[in-house]
């Protein structure tokens, strides 16, 4: 979630970003939903020993984050090996 409007403007002068394939609807809330393929992971995990894959979510209550190869639950909801960090 982009906080300032111009941040989502100024995007257009990166040569690393683009928008044209974000739905119009998110990107006039500045709000993009980003992910990383499989292939590239894959690589990078492969590749690089010590490499890992941190993820993170929140809910009103909490943050939790997932250090590891496999993904967060829908919902947020953490397992045993997930760091939450209340925010109450």
């Amino acid at each position: 979630e982009l906080p300032l409007r111009p941040l989502l403007w100024l995007t257009a002068l990166s040569p690393w970003l683009q928008r044209d394939d974000h739905p119009d609807d998110p990107q006039g809330g500045a709000v993009f939903r980003v992910s990383m393929p499989a292939s590239i992971e894959s690589f990078v995990r492969s590749r690089f020993e010590g490499a890992q894959r941190i993820e993170f979510c929140h809910t009103d209550s909490h943050v939790l984050v997932r250090r590891g190869w496999s993904a967060l639950a829908e919902g947020c909801v953490p397992t045993d090996e997930d760091r939450v960090i209340s925010l109450y």
